[in-house]
């Protein structure tokens, strides 16, 4: 293989390692915004029959439409 070609892979190789580590981070930054939002969140939990807390409680409607 001449060096042309070698250096043209690279070239390819490493544009696809940057794009893949763009995704990625924008992934991660998604992921933390959904994690702040749910961090906040409660649940209660109610029996169901002899197993333990399965159940969501429901919860009082929070906004009129």
């Amino acid at each position: 293989m001449c060096n042309t070609a070698v250096l043209t892979v690279k070239y390819y190789c490493r544009q696809d390692v940057c794009i893949s580590a763009t995704k990625e981070k924008d992934i991660e930054a998604k992921l933390k915004l959904v994690i702040n939002d749910w961090r906040s969140q409660n649940f209660s939990f109610s029996n169901f029959k002899a197993r333990g807390e399965l159940l969501l409680k429901g919860l009082m409607k929070l906004f009129q439409v």
